[in-house]
């Protein structure tokens, strides 16, 4: 039986950059003790601006379960940074350029853990 997520936040939009959908209400597999959290869309970061704080964005809503997050493959881009116990990705960044190949991890409370990719870009 599938539950319904009611979370989803994006907190602020930087002018000239579009807001990001919120997929409320989406429908997520139940958590299941011991099982590994579920990415339940993938991650989106918007383009981001350099020297222009992001709007923070909340990995619990890419992810079913988690009770911690790290990037586990590659390094996030420079004034950036991710909350591992929050799930906050935040910053302002301050280098130009791609950042791909990028991964999350998100792990439960037993240990179990899922990734998932994505990619910064940061404009002037």
């Amino acid at each position: 039986m599938a539950s319904q997520r009611h979370k989803c936040e994006v907190h602020g939009t930087p002018s000239g950059i579009p807001s990001i959908p919120c997929p409320a209400y989406e429908q997520v597999s139940p958590i299941v003790p011991g099982q590994a959290p579920q990415w339940v869309s993938p991650i989106v970061v918007p383009v981001l601006s350099q020297n222009v704080a992001m709007a923070p964005i909340d990995m619990d809503n890419f992810a079913n379960g988690a009770t911690s997050y790290a990037v586990t493959t590659g390094v996030l881009p420079t004034g950036l940074a991710l909350d591992g116990a929050t799930g906050i990705l935040s910053g302002t960044p301050t280098v130009i350029g791609d950042t791909t190949g990028l991964v999350i991890t998100a792990t439960n409370a037993n240990g179990s853990a899922a990734s998932d990719p994505f990619t910064i870009s940061v404009v002037a």
